[in-house]
């Protein structure tokens, strides 16, 4: 709505494509007051007749009058059309993956969520969806096509995502953000069956452990893999249960006989879910430890 001493105006805009437009003007005295549209009388909350739009690149101007029942008493309205694509930035709907439900925090400058993943994950898809299809979406800064997932990288921490929804008309925008919270990994102790306890403090080092497993004889993933390990001597790989209880461990791992394949130290089939695990080694004389955690899924 544009402020005006003498009429009530008004602005919109329509898809480029869009040649007519209808209009359905409701009265408080619905029953006495009459209604001109472009001098075209109109029941009140009926539809006007088709209204043709400029096609020359001009905004249309559809006129309003609606007089009440005394005949004296009149208010005018007018609507500018202009055909530069719909105004709506607005989303229907933003979904992350794996499923994480989103709170909705009050704001004034922005539609503000939060949310809170497990800490194994360091990637998640985000889905958002536009009302109107022909809206622009940005993630982060890059350009997604609507509906569609896009993911996002998280860290330890706080992690900011920043959408940005601008409407067909290229002015209209709407600014969505989202806090995902990633927690740190537990610290946890190793217990093993005589309930002894040891700690070791993790150093990172060029050997790399895969975080996937799937041991279901695929041939991809069948074992937990440990690159960089061939120059290595006096290797020692322990696999934690999510409370921190030894469930398998082994000296020698070499990624051929002496691997870890989802069987515990007794050789029955561990559950699927989220281990630890606590790798010693030698590196040129050098005693190293790496931790970290892995997926166990069939």
């Amino acid at each position: 709505q544009l402020s005006t001493t003498s009429t009530i105006n008004y602005t919109t805009s329509v898809d480029a494509n869009a040649t007519t437009v209808r209009i359905r003007p409701t009265a408080f005295d619905g029953t006495h007051a009459v209604i001109l549209v472009n001098g075209v009388q109109v029941i009140s909350a009926a539809l006007s007749d088709y209204i043709t739009l400029n096609t020359d690149g001009s905004p249309t101007i559809i006129t309003m009058q609606i007089t009440a029942q005394d005949g004296v008493t009149t208010n005018r309205y007018s609507i500018t059309v202009s055909r530069s694509g719909s105004n709506n930035a607005e989303l229907k709907s933003i979904v992350l993956s794996p499923s994480s439900p989103l709170t909705q925090v009050a704001t004034t400058a922005s539609i503000n969520y939060t949310a809170s993943v497990d800490a194994s994950l360091s990637v998640v898809q985000i889905r958002p969806t536009a009302v109107e299809a022909n809206a622009q979406i940005t993630v982060n800064g890059t350009t997604v096509i609507s509906g569609a997932l896009t993911p996002v990288n998280l860290n330890v921490g706080d992690n900011l995502v920043t959408i940005v929804v601008v409407a067909q008309d290229g002015v209209a925008t709407l600014t969505y953000t989202i806090v995902i919270n990633r927690p740190g990994m537990t610290m946890f102790s190793i217990v093993d069956e005589e309930d002894e306890v040891t700690g070791k403090i993790a150093r990172s080092s060029e050997v790399t452990v895969s975080q996937a497993l799937s041991p279901n004889s695929d041939g991809i993933n069948d074992y937990l893999h440990i690159s960089g390990i061939e120059a290595c001597t006096d290797i020692k790989l322990s696999i934690m249960n999510s409370k921190g209880v030894l469930v398998f461990d082994i000296v020698g791992y070499d990624n051929i006989t002496k691997v870890f394949n989802g069987h515990s130290k007794t050789g029955a089939l561990l559950t699927q879910g989220t281990y630890f695990y606590l790798l010693d080694y030698k590196e040129s004389g050098a005693t190293k430890y790496k931790s970290g955690y892995i997926i166990l899924k069939y």
